[in-house]
């Protein structure tokens, strides 16, 4: 079931990005990398998917019905 809509997705493709270029320029710690990662894969998954497992969880949803 599609529970993300588009202005949502088109948000959690930029903030993937971000995350994705502060991990490749950034000297910090390998654990906060593993992490962002982590959260840019999430934000890439649920953008693409248009389903997001939190939203169902908490019944919220952004989709147009």
């Amino acid at each position: 079931m599609k529970n993300v809509g588009f202005f949502d997705r088109i948000v959690r493709l930029i903030v993937a990005a971000v995350l994705a270029v502060v991990i490749i320029s950034s000297s910090v710690n390998a654990y906060v990398n593993i992490f962002l990662f982590v959260m840019a894969s999430f934000l890439t998954y649920t953008a693409l998917s248009s389903n997001c497992p939190l939203y169902k969880a908490f019944g919220k949803s952004t989709a147009k019905k």
